[in-house]
């Protein structure tokens, strides 16, 4: 993750003055300038994130500290021996848009000591960008005398101020270590993850969307930073805490989905781009219970009656053994952002979530890279040719015994690298295993990937008639899964198991 920059110079200045708080030490030398700021960021990405644009606009404020350790000298009239000593309680805050007319707050020139070693460190307090937001009430408190900054508990959802809280470490500076211009850099970073969500249909069915949930998240949680100005380190010391409170999203849409039509979960709205809200860093214990449930009709599916369209619903776990996924196995990280995108592909659900780090470039792809592609006709899926049930004229295999293991294969030449996934429906949907499901391939040196999975028939349930399990086969290209059964099956394969 590149880091926001908040840039103070503090100087010296030859002559004290009562408007200082540093009273020149008798005898010291004359050491230079009168403190200036500037800041800087890093691009812009989203709304919900401080970049490059929106940290400099004014009004933007950061509120700054400096301990000084091992001082010697007098500040303010009041003398001090080998001190521990809280220099700066202050605040910068840019004057005008784009510039580095960055000012303390209190009208104050500070200036570099003659003796100690300072600890510089400091959390953002007012967004300027837009409207301008302060940092909302009741989110953060600090405690001067142990140096830990507390922030909540509160609870994070899509109505909450999109605040993005951003803090340092601590930047130590000794005498020695003064830079030539006065310059020091105080890095900020993201106390909270954001995640993106959207669902799009990329199947030839019309989806009529009826809710989405995203439940089970910790979002209602507290932190408590700890700033070491003590030599003992210089990394601030941060602990979350705290347990679920609200469901993240809970939302009933009536939404009509056609083919390739993309909406954004938080508005309702087409999708354009993507549109991040805040939330607390998970665990991946604390993912667990998390879940997406998505409830819908399809035209064509109809209940019993034949009329009344059905309404179906599909849960995806975010973590614990029944995961749908596994780009969340480090959990939630602060400073990271999660877009997830719910795709309708063929008959069936699937989930991808694209991770990048807050402040990211995007790179052009090869050809290669922006294709899904088979060999020759013998890459696309097929399966065992000695069982006793293969029909290859037909694209069929018939079970000809319920212990029979079905093994299946297809050849990936492009993308060279990525993720795979093959899912079943049909009839038979409920009476066979696919083992695994999902996996990743990266073809190196060969001339393809070569995806191998079982398709097990159930040991307890029989079927009461004949059924029938299709496939469906997905890419993932570029962060997004891509219906790839045109390619790699595109004579409908199918396991059919015959009832007595």
């Amino acid at each position: 993750m590149r880091k926001t920059y908040i840039h103070e110079i503090l100087a010296l200045s030859l002559l004290a003055v009562a408007a200082c708080h540093q009273e020149r030490i008798p005898g010291e030398e004359e050491l230079g300038e009168i403190i200036r700021i500037e800041a800087a960021g890093s691009d812009a990405v989203t709304r919900a994130m401080l970049g490059r644009a929106e940290l400099k606009k004014a009004g933007t404020t950061v509120k700054v500290y400096d301990q000084l350790t091992g001082f010697t000298g007098s500040i303010d009239g009041t003398p001090y021996e080998d001190a521990d000593v809280l220099y700066i309680d202050d605040a910068v805050v840019l004057a005008t848009d784009g510039s580095d007319d960055w000012n303390f707050a209190s009208g104050h020139n500070w200036r570099w000591t003659r003796t100690g070693t300072h600890h510089f460190y400091g959390w953002l307090t007012r967004d300027g960008n837009g409207s301008g937001m302060n940092i909302p009430s009741g989110w953060a408190s600090f405690n001067e005398g142990s140096k830990t900054l507390s922030v909540g508990p509160l609870t994070l959802d899509t109505t909450s101020p999109q605040f993005d809280f951003s803090y340092s470490d601590v930047v130590t500076v000794g005498q020695d270590q003064i830079p030539a211009d006065g310059t020091i850099e105080l890095p900020l970073k993201h106390l909270f993850s954001a995640m993106a969500l959207t669902i799009e249909n990329l199947s030839d069915d019309i989806i009529h969307l009826k809710d989405v949930s995203l439940t089970g998240f910790y979002n209602r949680r507290s932190a408590s930073i700890s700033f070491p100005t003590d030599g003992s380190g210089t990394e601030s010391v941060t602990e979350i805490s705290g347990a679920a409170g609200a469901d993240f999203l809970t939302k009933t849409y009536q939404e009509t989905l056609n083919k390739y039509d993309k909406i954004d979960l938080y508005t309702g709205q087409a999708a354009s781009g993507k549109n991040y809200i805040l939330m607390w860093p998970q665990k991946p214990s604390d993912l667990t219970g998390a879940a997406i449930t998505v409830t819908y009709t399809a035209d064509g599916v109809y209940e019993e009656d034949g009329t009344t369209l059905k309404e179906l619903q599909k849960t995806l776990y975010l973590g614990g053994p029944n995961a749908s996924t596994n780009y969340l196995r480090d959990g939630l990280l602060a400073g990271k952002k999660y877009a997830m995108n719910l795709q309708f592909v063929g008959k069936v659900i699937l989930l991808t979530i694209n991770v990048l780090p807050w402040d990211y470039n995007e790179y052009s792809w090869d050809y290669s890279d922006a294709v899904i592609t088979t060999n020759d006709s013998d890459g696309e899926l097929d399966f065992d040719h000695n069982y006793n049930g293969y029909d290859r004229s037909n694209r069929r295999v018939i079970l000809q015994n319920q212990g029979d293991v079905l093994v299946g294969q297809f050849k990936i030449l492009t993308p060279k690298q990525g993720s795979w996934s093959v899912t079943g429906y049909g009839s038979g949907v409920d009476y066979f295993t696919i083992s695994p499901t999902e996996g990743s391939f990266d073809r190196g040196e060969n001339s393809v990937s070569t995806v191998t999975f079982t398709i097990t028939p159930s040991q307890t349930a029989v079927p009461p008639s004949t059924v029938e399990l299709h496939f469906n086969i997905a890419i993932e290209l570029n962060g997004e899964w891509v219906d790839a059964n045109s390619e790699f099956n595109r004579r409908d394969w199918r396991i059919i198991w015959e009832r007595n």
